[in-house]
């Protein structure tokens, strides 16, 4: 079998305190877009699960959220039959775009039906919270608010149909190093907040929604952040922008940058930023 697994983007992302906890409070609307990885994967008798995957980098072992969430429901379900996994990865590890997690998720809901598991949607979030706080928005995708560390999610309504060039930096941000380093003090909080709520109401009410008041709303508080320790993708953002672009965003704590297009890119504009960022990966959606 072959499922595939979506890469998510954040329309906007509120830093909002430091918890007690230690962790980032953290606000966002976020949602799936058509880029996905693809998993294959096969039932074995063994009672082992098999982990590779085309991406040298990735572990394949019990760091791996995939190898995580299988053996949960395992040992949930004592199932004695194994599972041989394959990743065929093309979303970007440190890249913003959670592959991780969407690969984890995918994963458990294949399995919630290829063994008839009978795992309800508060199930799944549950098993995934135990594997990483972002995975439950995958148990929904669409379009939704994600609050706390990322475990509080409200479906708002499907994923909004975005033209987008995806610019991959060969980096890796750590997600954990940029939330660490937020200087609270710096962000304009109440503003970013505003803009979230405005962007929630005017999307609720809308069955097609105004680019340019979406434009003008998205934003990313972890994009100065993420610039201080990379300055290239400061540049990246730059270059875009100078290109046309007509809003240029970081994707979560990095490093993919996104490039926001009213309309449908035209072969002539592609091959421009195609020309511009010739050593860089990338897609358009």
């Amino acid at each position: 079998m072959i499922i595939k697994s979506p890469a998510k983007i954040n329309l906007t992302l509120d830093a909002l305190y430091r918890r007690k906890d230690n962790y980032t409070e953290l606000r966002s609307l976020i949602q799936t877009i058509p880029f996905f990885d693809l998993i294959h994967i096969k039932e074995i008798p063994q009672d082992k699960i098999i982990i590779s995957s085309n991406y040298k980098n990735l572990a394949c072992d019990q760091n791996n959220l995939v190898w995580q969430v299988a053996q949960i429901i395992k040992d949930r379900f004592q199932i004695k039959k194994g599972l041989e996994i394959y990743l065929d990865k093309k979303i970007p590890l440190g890249g913003g775009l959670a592959g991780g997690s969407s690969n984890a998720i995918s994963v458990l809901k294949f399995l919630n039906n290829f063994w008839n598991l009978k795992l309800s949607q508060r199930d799944l979030i549950d098993i995934g919270g135990q594997i990483g706080s972002d995975t439950p928005f995958f148990v929904f995708e669409g379009l939704c608010l994600m609050e706390g560390r990322g475990e509080k999610i409200t479906y708002l309504t499907e994923s909004l149909d975005l033209n987008l060039v995806l610019i991959f930096p060969p980096i890796f941000s750590s997600t954990k190093n940029i939330l660490q380093n937020i200087d609270f003090d710096k962000l304009d909080k109440d503003l970013s907040s505003k803009k979230t709520d405005e962007l929630i109401t005017y999307l609720k009410d809308k069955n097609n929604f105004d680019f340019n008041f979406l434009i003008n709303y998205i934003h990313n508080d972890l994009e100065q952040v993420a610039f201080n320790f990379f300055p290239e993708l400061l540049e990246i953002k730059t270059r875009l922008e100078k290109l046309g672009v007509q809003k240029v965003m970081m994707s979560g704590s990095g490093s993919t940058i996104l490039g926001f297009f009213e309309d449908k890119i035209s072969d002539k504009f592609k091959l421009k930023i195609q020309n511009e960022f010739f050593q860089e990966k990338m897609i358009f959606i």
